[in-house]
């Protein structure tokens, strides 16, 4: 299994392009050491955040234009990338970020001061590649947590990764409990593959694209009650 994450492969795939390079699947994923379905999701999320710069051929791709990051990256996205690339542990040996989108960074922040920044870094590597790939296929994992009054585990079908009041939770449905889950990314201790895959509620995806806090309760809403006072 490759040993970078899929974010960091894609932006090295984006670079090559870049370069003008003619990139070819099957050589990808050997590469990488992943599949060539992999590689395949990779280069359609290009394209849909970067729009058609590119041709193909057979199974391979060469961009006929550049991809200017500095025209589509806003100061939020340019502080954003640069908080990932700290995030995860790229040293500056092994960043991708040009001097020139470095620049664009640091001129940003003489504008704005992001005050949500993570308390966390992601330091155990190996359990967020696997969270990563278990939500890009839609698997269910068991998954070992600690906190501070008890050590648990348990059966999980992860939706998402959502950094919420500067600390990142995996979310999705804890299957032993039957009940929807914010966990701390930062207290999961292990994670294990299981063979089941699962097929996500829409009503679930709703409720995290309308999440504000990692305490909100899935199934809540609101009710509106009328009370009629006889004098």
């Amino acid at each position: 299994m490759s040993q970078k994450s899929s974010l960091y492969r894609t932006i090295e795939i984006l670079k090559r392009l870049n370069r003008g390079e003619k990139l070819c699947i099957t050589t990808l994923a050997i590469a990488y050491e992943v599949s060539d379905r992999t590689i395949r999701r990779d280069f359609e999320l290009i394209k849909e955040l970067f729009g058609d710069f590119m041709s193909k051929e057979g199974e391979c791709y060469q961009a006929y234009q550049k991809v200017l990051l500095e025209e589509v990256l806003s100061a939020t996205d340019l502080m954003t990338l640069a908080n990932i690339v700290n995030l995860f542990g790229i040293t500056e040996k092994e960043s991708l970020i040009s001097e020139k989108t470095q620049a664009l960074i640091d001129q940003s922040m003489s504008v704005y001061d992001f005050k949500s920044r993570p308390f966390e870094n992601m330091k155990n590597r190996e359990v967020l590649k696997k969270l990563e790939h278990a939500i890009r296929f839609t698997k269910e994992i068991k998954i070992s947590y600690r906190n501070e009054r008890r050590h648990t585990q348990c059966s999980f079908q992860p939706y998402k990764i959502l950094f919420l009041n500067e600390n990142f939770y995996l979310v999705g449905e804890n299957i032993s409990r039957h009940a929807f889950e914010f966990l701390r990314i930062s207290m999961i201790t292990e994670v294990l593959y299981t063979k089941k895959s699962f097929h996500q509620h829409k009503d679930f995806e709703t409720f995290i694209k309308t999440v504000q806090t990692p305490w909100a309760s899935f199934g809540k809403e609101n009710i509106l009650v009328k009370l009629r006072v006889s004098v």
